[in-house]
């Protein structure tokens, strides 16, 4: 702590902002397969209803790791 007793305001560093950017870019890349696919797992077509499932899953899973990772900084 400095002398004045104040914490200094922490400032990511450049491969923490590298990070936080991609982790959001990817996240709005996302967006559009989760909006389409939960879209479809409400179609009439059973087996359209689990494909779509199988894709919100996965794209759940990628979530979860970019999530992780955030956490983990």
């Amino acid at each position: 702590m400095p002398e004045s007793g104040h914490p200094q305001p922490v400032h990511p560093s450049g491969d923490q902002e590298i990070l936080r950017s991609l982790r959001h870019d990817l996240r709005n890349a996302l967006a559009p397969a989760m909006m389409t696919a939960d879209l479809l797992s409400s179609h009439p077509d059973p087996q359209i209803r689990q494909r779509a499932d199988t894709i919100l899953n996965s794209l759940d899973s990628v979530l979860k790791i970019l999530k992780k990772t955030t956490s983990s900084q």
